[in-house]
């Protein structure tokens, strides 16, 4: 059989064969393997069976296959196109590897990219010169001096004599005993010694955002989604990787292998052992109560 013949058989058949002998001519058993691959044995024999009935969702097996197609050394790409061929259905995800190409900037995406950043540099230009317009104009109006009022003179027509301030107030004449009595009244009014000296207006602590941390004790596919249907993570995170996610609660998360992930929020353990189904999780975490109040 020739190695087309052979590839054309492969993609009829699923890659789980394939992957079977390349395992016991390694002399690797089930066991080794799935340790390797940090799966569980359940998940390793429904790959080598291609009884995709008892494997999560394509978006996982897509991984699962590239991976033990790696331990194997074997063409990862030939093995995910036996199984896309042997499945009716496509994938309800892209494959990892080339969403991430996708996204590491083609010829139309490098072009979309650059558009982008220069209709937001034009529009951040155009609101600094109707800021920076509006804050000159108002510096030139208050530069301009004001009219200098017209001089005060006495009530009986006496001319205001030269040097002497001008006065906007009538002359009103008191008696010496009198004034000098007020004014003393006046000052032991305002100084108050038993008043309390004003305390320094203290600022309110910033408003802090629900805080999301996930630990990958394992290779795990993850996604998650924040309230506003913003994606945070989706990706195929590895052994030994931390991901810090902030944004608005409450928190939607799919683990591909939840046994191998540690959630904490806000600091604190979330256990999400009830949310297991053969090794995946999707739950949410937090509520609307935890977001910063916006007044």
């Amino acid at each position: 059989m020739t190695e087309v013949e052979a590839v054309e058989e492969l993609r009829r058949e699923g890659p789980g064969r394939r992957l079977r002998e390349a395992r016991e001519a390694r002399g690797l058993s089930i066991d080794d393997a799935a340790g390797k691959l940090h799966m569980h044995v359940k998940l390793v024999r429904a790959i080598e069976s291609d009884d995709y009935d008892a494997l999560p969702p394509p978006a996982f097996v897509v991984g699962y296959l590239r991976n033990y197609a790696r331990l194997l050394q074997l063409p990862a790409q030939e093995v995910l196109d036996a199984y896309k061929e042997r499945r009716s259905e496509p994938p309800e995800l892209a494959d990892v590897h080339s969403a991430r190409e996708a996204h590491g900037g083609g010829g139309t995406g490098a072009r979309l990219f650059t558009w982008v950043v220069v209709i937001a540099l034009l529009v951040l230009l155009g609101l600094w010169w109707q800021q920076g317009g509006a804050l000159w104009w108002t510096m030139t109006a208050v530069d301009e001096p004001a009219e200098a009022p017209e001089p005060v003179r006495p009530a009986d027509g006496t001319p205001e004599p030269v040097g002497t301030a001008v006065s906007t107030v009538p002359w009103v004449v008191e008696p010496m005993g009198t004034a000098a009595h007020a004014a003393t009244e006046s000052s032991v009014a305002a100084v108050d010694t038993d008043a309390e000296p004003p305390r320094p207006a203290q600022a309110e602590p910033a408003a802090v955002e629900p805080e999301l941390k996930l630990l990958f004790e394992s290779d795990s596919w993850t996604r998650v989604t924040d309230a506003d249907g913003e994606r945070l993570v989706a990706d195929l995170v590895r052994e030994g990787q931390t991901r810090t996610l902030t944004g608005k609660a409450p928190f939607e998360l799919t683990l591909g292998y939840a046994p191998g992930v540690v959630v904490q929020y806000n600091g604190v353990v979330y256990d999400h052992s009830r949310f297991h189904a053969r090794n995946i999780a999707r739950f949410t975490v937090g509520s609307a109560d935890d977001n910063p109040r916006v007044e």
